[in-house]
C-alpha cells in the first residue's frame, strides 16, 4: 500500500489487558490504514511520552499526532496532561493533531491552553462535548471506537438467547 501520511499513536491501550481498549485501538489502526495513513511509532497507556527519546525521533518524521483520549483526560488527572501537552509539542513543530475518543471532566482551566493546539478534537459523549464549551472549546460528539466494531453471533447460539460482552481493566477482577 501507498502510504500519504505518517502517524503516531498516543495512549495505545491495547496493552492495558481490557477487550474495550484492544478493540479501539484495532479499528483505530484499521481505520488508518484503510485512509493510507501508516502508523510509525505509538506510546504506551501510562507512559511519559516526552521521556521516551525513540519516540521523540519518530515524531520528527510524523505527519499527524493522534492522541487516544479514552478515559485518561478527567480530575487534573497528570497522565491526562501528558496527552495533552502532545497538541503543544505538535504545533511548535507544525504538525497536525487530534484529540479522539475523549472524555473530558473535572478538569482546571489550565487544560484549555493545550486544548486550543489540537487541529480536532472528538469526545464519546455530551457530558464532556458540554463540559468543553463552557471553556469555548470546539469539539464533535463521536461514539466510542468500540461501535465501530461488527460482531457475528455464531449460527449455533439460540435465536431467543440475550448476549452480553463485559469485561474491567482491574486484572485482579
Amino acid at each position: 500500500m501507498n502510504f500519504k501520511k505518517k502517524a503516531i499513536i498516543f495512549n495505545d491501550t491495547s496493552y492495558d489487558y481490557h477487550l474495550g481498549c484492544e478493540i479501539v485501538i484495532k479499528n483505530l489502526k484499521y481505520l488508518l490504514h484503510k485512509n493510507n495513513i501508516k502508523i510509525i511509532g505509538t506510546s504506551k497507556v501510562g507512559e511519559c511520552w516526552f521521556e521516551n527519546q525513540e519516540l521523540l525521533k519518530k515524531i520528527e518524521i510524523a505527519d499527524l499526532l493522534i492522541v487516544n483520549g479514552e478515559g485518561t483526560i478527567h480530575s487534573n488527572n497528570e497522565k491526562g496532561v501528558w496527552l495533552l501537552k502532545v497538541s503543544e509539542y505538535a504545533k511548535k513543530r507544525n504538525k497536525k493533531s487530534v484529540l479522539i475518543n475523549s472524555i473530558f471532566q473535572n478538569n482546571n482551566k489550565s487544560f484549555k491552553k493545550y486544548l486550543d493546539y489540537f487541529d480536532i478534537i472528538s469526545v464519546r459523549e455530551s457530558l464532556s462535548h458540554n463540559e468543553l464549551k463552557l471553556i469555548n472549546v470546539n469539539s464533535e460528539i463521536v461514539p466510542d471506537l468500540t461501535f465501530y466494531s461488527q460482531f457475528s453471533i455464531n449460527d449455533k447460539i439460540k435465536k431467543n438467547v440475550d448476549i452480553l460482552f463485559g469485561d474491567c481493566v482491574n486484572i485482579d477482577k
